[in-house]
């Protein structure tokens, strides 16, 4: 599970929401509904689903002020059930 923490003042909330089309097997819960759960959020204005395999396009296309990518796990410094902020 990752967890994400974002702070600040924002005018316009995106967010850019991975598809389906990594395979069978993942994610197990299917795009359209993953979309819809953010959706409801009150301080989401947006969700958009890319379909490729990085956002990148979806990152160009919008030139937002600021974009973060949230490592995967594997990549992550603090190690698996590490604290990320010590």
């Amino acid at each position: 599970m990752r967890t994400v923490l974002v702070w600040g003042t924002f005018d316009w909330l995106l967010v850019g929401l991975a598809g389906d089309a990594g395979g069978a097997v993942w994610p197990i819960v299917p795009e359209y509904e993953r979309a819809a759960v953010l959706r409801a959020l009150a301080v989401v204005d947006e969700v958009v689903i890319f379909p490729e395999p990085t956002p990148a396009a979806l990152v160009a296309r919008c030139r937002a002020d600021i974009s973060q990518e949230i490592p995967p796990p594997e990549h992550r410094t603090d190690g698996p059930g590490g604290d990320p902020f010590s």
